[in-house]
């Protein structure tokens, strides 16, 4: 099963997945992918997101992915310059973790049944064919021994194309948003 995570811009989707992510690694479920926690700091109008880290499952490993766009033509961030991103979204970085998503398409039958996690897909992923490009190919391939059920994060201007696009690899996506109901549901297939 595909689930697609979405919802509003600071509604707690990555704090929800990482929170599921745990339980099931408690569980003893492998979890691969990866996640996108932010980093935040204390502003004038309260807490403020200041960059984005990249969480390299099932390894663990964490490294800077992007900062607030600063208009600096740099060359360390081109792609996010290029689509008008509000963040600086690091090359080298992007680099990184397509090569850790290239990685678990050739393990994918070493590891016990789990679940694949992309935080997240967006417009540079599903409108321009670049970003993490390699979690498009991983999503495009199907449900695989080591990863039968995935939750994507897509924001909602996304979904439907999001839809379309993985329908014929893994069946209708189910919509979920971040809920003690849906943690049930996800939980229900995954953990023993």
């Amino acid at each position: 099963m595909l689930f697609l995570l979405s919802g509003a811009q600071q509604s707690g989707k990555t704090r929800w997945l990482q929170a599921l992510v745990e339980e099931l690694e408690e569980e003893g479920v492998p979890c691969l992918g990866v996640l996108a926690p932010g980093r935040w700091h204390q502003g004038p109008r309260g807490l403020e997101k200041a960059g984005i880290d990249n969480l390299l499952l099932p390894d663990h490993r964490l490294l800077p992915f992007a900062e607030g766009a600063r208009g600096q033509a740099d060359g360390r961030c081109a792609q996010s310059r290029a689509a008008g991103l509000g963040w600086d979204i690091s090359d080298a970085a992007l680099e990184e973790v397509n090569a850790h998503l290239a990685r678990l398409a050739e393990q994918h039958g070493e590891r016990n049944s789990g679940l694949l996690v992309v935080d997240e897909l967006g417009p540079l992923e599903l409108r321009c064919g670049g970003g993490l490009h390699r979690a498009l190919d991983l999503l495009e391939a199907g449900p695989r021994p080591g990863w039968p059920h995935a939750v994507v994060v897509v924001r909602p201007a996304l979904l439907k194309e999001a839809n379309e696009r993985f329908r014929t690899s893994w069946g209708d996506p189910e919509p979920l948003e971040p809920s003690e109901g849906a943690r049930l549901r996800v939980l229900g297939l995954l953990a023993s």
